[in-house]
């Protein structure tokens, strides 16, 4: 959620003076970890494993073709929309 534009807060009370300023911040949305991309490139392979005659038509066209997204070398590391939740906290 998107916080107001800066000109719709209220002002503070007259002669109030900020003295400490607090944030609530995140880690921002990452890549699954280590962990979960291994059980994802299992999954991957239980996929493979998967005869077309078991399959509805609809899965036929999609499942024979899905691969696992995400690399290993990638796990925990921030995305794109992690990093613009940073930039729009800032």
């Amino acid at each position: 959620r998107e916080p107001p534009p800066e000109e719709e807060l209220p002002a503070p009370p007259a002669g109030c003076t900020a003295v400490m300023v607090t944030g609530v911040l995140r880690h921002g949305s990452r890549n699954p970890g280590k962990k979960d991309v291994l059980l994802y490139s299992e999954l991957e392979k239980k996929f493979r494993a998967v005869s077309a005659q078991e399959l509805t038509p609809d899965l036929q066209e999609w499942l024979p073709t899905w691969t696992n997204p995400y690399e290993l070398a990638d796990s925990h590391l921030l995305v794109e929309t992690g990093e613009l939740e940073h930039i729009a906290i800032a």
